[in-house]
C-alpha cells in the first residue's frame, strides 16, 4: 500500500509560497511570522526540505486534513497554540488560523480564506479527499 501524506488545508499556501521563494526567502518568511527564532532552528530546513521531497514525486499521494497536526504541525514549535497535549485542536479546523502577514498578498483578507477548508476550497480542493501531488501543484499553481 502507497503512503499518503496528509496536509492541513491552510499549509497549501505555505507549501506554494515554498516553491516560489529562495531558501533565504523562506528563512526570512518564517522569522517575520515568528516561527523560528533563530537562522539554525531545525524546522526551517525541515520545512524546506520536507514540503519539497513531497511534492517531488508528481504521483504521491496527499490528502488534505483539518482535523489533526500534520507534517508541518509537529514540527513547529507553535503546536501548542494549536493542539493540546492529546492533539485535540485547540483552534478548530474552520476557524480563522493566523497565517501571517507574509501571506496576506495570497489569500483574500476574507476570515473564511484562512481557515482549513477556506484555503482548500481557494483551491478548488477538498478537506479529507486524496489527491496526487500534481493534482495540488496544478490547482495551487507552483
Amino acid at each position: 500500500m502507497e503512503d499518503i501524506v496528509e496536509l492541513r488545508g491552510h499549509h497549501l499556501a505555505s507549501v506554494a509560497r515554498v516553491h516560489s521563494r529562495t531558501f533565504g526567502e523562506h528563512l526570512m518568511d518564517l522569522i517575520e511570522n515568528d516561527y523560528v527564532d533563530r537562522v539554525d532552528d531545525s524546522f526551517v530546513e525541515l520545512s524546506w526540505n520536507m514540503v519539497r521531497e513531497i511534492f517531488s514525486n508528481p504521483d504521491g499521494k496527499i490528502r488534505i486534513i483539518a482535523d489533526k497536526p500534520d507534517f508541518i504541525c509537529r514540527a513547529c514549535r507553535k503546536i501548542k497554540e494549536c493542539f493540546d497535549e492529546c492533539g485535540r485542536l485547540i483552534i478548530p479546523p474552520f476557524e480563522n488560523i493566523s497565517l501571517g502577514p507574509a501571506f496576506a498578498e495570497e489569500l483574500e483578507k476574507e476570515k473564511y480564506r484562512t481557515t482549513d477548508l477556506g484555503v482548500a476550497r481557494n483551491y478548488d480542493l477538498d478537506i479529507w479527499k486524496v489527491y496526487t501531488a500534481r493534482e495540488i501543484r496544478e490547482r495551487v499553481g507552483f
